[in-house]
């Protein structure tokens, strides 16, 4: 009996596993997924694993069932073969947008010799892109005579790229960050 099993680990840019949120900084991330891919019961066997992402914006995680979070598929499928277990690494993905993202990881099998396909979209699959946390200071003009004119200048520091289009792997990049600032005396 040949059976497979698929399991993934998130990781950052430079290839280190994913331990908390990450910060969109100046307007992306980038990210990986690693998969290890076991295979029991065939001593010869091949396949591709193919790499996806979500942005999601609800609990649900990135997976086939629902068709709204299958992912933006990263790369191409990578081809594996023997000895199990194998390991392989997507291709890095660039987020734009902070939110809550899932990998999911799909190995295809081998038909020919039996091999089921597997995939791992667990919830462990997933992790937090946190938005950056801009500064504003101010400076106002000193002490001036009754009738005279006052000033202030902001300065405004810390923001991030709006998203780029689409939010993952984006083809146009996000403008500078937007917005007013408002003086009240």
């Amino acid at each position: 009996l040949c059976e497979s099993r698929t399991e993934t680990t998130p990781l950052d840019g430079a290839g280190n596993p994913i331990s908390g949120p990450l910060s969109i900084g100046a307007g992306s991330v980038s990210v990986r997924d690693r998969a290890v891919v076991t295979v029991e019961g065939a001593t010869t066997f091949d396949g591709t694993v193919t790499f996806f992402l979500c942005k999601l914006d609800s609990p649900d995680l990135c997976d086939d069932s629902n068709a709204a979070h299958h992912g933006t598929q990263i790369g191409s499928p990578q081809t594996i073969s023997q000895p199990s277990p194998v390991t392989v690494t997507s291709d890095a993905a660039i987020v734009t947008s902070a939110g809550r993202y899932c990998w999911r990881a799909v190995y295809s099998g081998d038909e020919a010799t039996d091999v089921p396909g597997s995939s791992d979209s667990r919830a462990s699959e997933c992790f937090t892109v946190n938005p950056v946390t801009p500064t504003l200071t101010t400076q106002a003009s000193g002490p001036v005579s009754l009738g005279n004119a006052i000033s202030d200048t902001a300065t405004l520091t810390g923001t991030a790229n709006q998203p780029g289009t689409p939010v993952i792997n984006p083809t146009t990049a996000g403008g500078p960050a937007g917005g007013t600032i408002t003086f009240t005396a």
